[in-house]
């Protein structure tokens, strides 16, 4: 794992965030107990996984001048949350519904 984190916050976090794991494909800043795992796709900057507690308005800030300097159009994250908390912190707009069901 590229990530130095303890195994509780690993577990703490899958659990929290019903992820299966913690992605490894892209790029990883990690601050303490914190990190985020993005990529660029096109023109978008694609945030997979966020670990936040208490620093969301730094993170944000953060991977936009990321973008930024990437020349990202925009930024793009899902959320198992309701995402109109996180619209109105970013000034995004809820783009796209994801539907996900058994083959």
């Amino acid at each position: 794992m590229l990530l130095n984190l303890q195994e509780s916050t690993v577990k703490r976090f899958l659990k929290k965030s019903k992820d299966d794991k913690i992605y490894e494909d892209g790029y990883i800043i990690q601050k303490g107990e914190e990190f985020a795992v993005f990529r660029k796709y096109e023109n978008d900057f694609v945030i997979l996984q966020m670990n936040t507690y208490h620093n969301l308005n730094y993170w944000i800030n953060l991977l936009r001048e990321i973008a930024e300097k990437w020349n990202c159009k925009y930024f793009v994250f899902a959320t198992k949350r309701n995402p109109k908390a996180f619209a109105k912190l970013t000034n995004a707009k809820i783009d796209a519904y994801i539907l996900r069901g058994e083959v």
